[in-house]
C-alpha cells in the first residue's frame, strides 16, 4: 500500500459489538514507544510511493534514515501551557508548552558514543514507533507528503553505569519544535496495515575497516579485514558485490573494486601500487549483505611502504 493509503487508517478488531470508540469509526492508535526514526530536517516521505521495507532501505541506503530501537522508556518532559491572568481573573495563553521527551536506553558506552553524532539544533525530524510497530509522525508540505516531527534539539543525557540498583543506560533528549505538528497534523500509519518485514526494518550496521597487511610497492591489490564496530570483533562477510567498497588511491577512486573474501579476509585488485601512495578504503556508502544487514563504515587510510 502506498504511503496515501495507509495515513491515519484504523485496524478494528472484528466483535459482536460496538466498538469502544467515543465516536463511530475506528482510530489508529498509539501506545509505547520503543523506537525512533530520524531523518533530515529537509526530508519529507513520498506518499505516492509503496512505503514498504524496500523503500525504508532504500532511504538508509541514501543517508536519509537512521534508526533507534531498543528503547527502555520513553518519558515525557513537556512544558505546560503558561497563562497570564488579568486583574479580574480571567486567563489568556502567555507561553504554549512545548514537546519534550527523553528516551532511555539500556545500551552501552558504544551506543551512547554513536549518539552523539545526533546532537544539533532545528537539524532533524523525528517520528515516532511503538511496541505493535505503528507509526506516529506529522504531514508534510502537500498532501502526498509526510515527515517526522522537526526538533528543536536533540541532546545526550548523563549516562549512568550498572550498580546494585540501576542498570546501565543511556539517555536521549529531544525537543520538538512545532506542538503544531503533534496537535493539528498527525499521520498515524496502524501496524495492522504493515507487513512483518516493513515493520521490523532493522538499523544499518557500522562497520571497521582495516588493512590486514601494509601494502608494497608495485602491489596490484590490497587486503581488508571488516568487523563489527561495536566491539571491534566478529567478521563480516559476504561484501562481494561491485561497489561494495570504495578505494581511493592518492584520492582517485579505482574503477570498479570488487572484493573476493576468504576466511573473513577481503583483498581487491587495484592498479599497480607505488611507495608513498596514500589508499584510502571504506564501505560505498550503505550496502546491503543479501539475508543479512545493511552496513556502513568510516574511512581507514594507509600509505604504501
Amino acid at each position: 500500500m502506498t504511503g496515501l493509503e495507509l495515513k491515519n487508517k484504523g485496524v478494528c478488531g472484528d466483535s459482536l459489538f460496538a466498538g469502544f470508540n467515543i465516536t463511530k469509526g475506528c482510530a489508529p492508535l498509539m501506545k509505547d514507544v520503543v523506537e525512533i526514526r530520524i531523518t533530515p530536517s529537509d526530508f519529507e516521505y513520498d506518499d505516492t510511493r509503496e512505503f514498504d521495507a524496500s523503500y525504508l532501505k532504500e532511504l538508509q541506503a541514501e543517508g536519509k534514515l537512521n534508526i533507534l530501537q531498543r528503547i527502555d522508556l520513553f518519558e515525557s518532559q513537556s512544558s505546560d501551557n503558561q497563562y497570564a491572568t488579568s486583574s479580574k481573573g480571567f486567563e489568556s495563553l502567555a507561553i504554549e508548552g512545548i514537546y519534550k521527551f527523553r528516551a532511555t536506553f539500556n545500551h552501552d558506552v558504544w551506543f551512547n558514543k554513536q549518539m552523539g553524532t545526533l546532537e544539533g539544533e532545528y537539524h532533524k525530524r523525528v517520528e515516532l514507533v511503538d511496541s505493535r510497530g505503528s507509526i506516529f509522525r506529522t504531514e508534510g508540505t502537500t498532501g502526498s507528503k509526510s515527515r517526522g516531527f522537526e526538533v528543536a534539539h536533540i541532546t545526550r543525557g548523563m549516562q549512568t553505569f550498572l550498580n546494585g540498583t540501576n542498570k546501565q543506560a543511556q539517555y536521549l533528549d529531544i525537543q520538538f519544535a512545532e506542538k503544531s505538528e503533534f496537535d493539528d497534523e498527525p499521520v498515524v500509519i496502524d501496524a495492522d496495515l504493515l507487513d512483518k518485514e516493513t515493520r521490523e526494518i532493522a538499523p544499518v550496521v557500522e562497520a571497521s575497516v582495516s588493512f590486514d597487511a601494509v601494502p608494497s610497492d608495485t602491489d596490484t591489490s590490497i587486503a581488508l579485514k571488516v568487523v563489527y564496530n561495536r566491539g571491534q570483533k566478529g567478521d563480516i562477510i559476504g561484501l562481494t558485490e561491485s561497489g561494495d567498497f570504495l578505494v581511493l588511491v592518492n584520492g582517485v577512486a579505482e574503477a570498479a573494486a570488487v572484493a573476493v573474501e576468504s576466511a573473513g579476509v577481503y583483498t581487491i585488485t587495484t592498479a599497480a601500487l607505488a611507495s608513498n601512495d596514500i589508499v584510502t578504503v571504506s564501505i560505498n556508502g550503505v550496502r546491503e549483505v543479501l539475508g543479512d544487514a545493511l552496513y556502513t563504515s568510516k574511512d581507514t587510510k594507509i600509505t604504501v611502504v
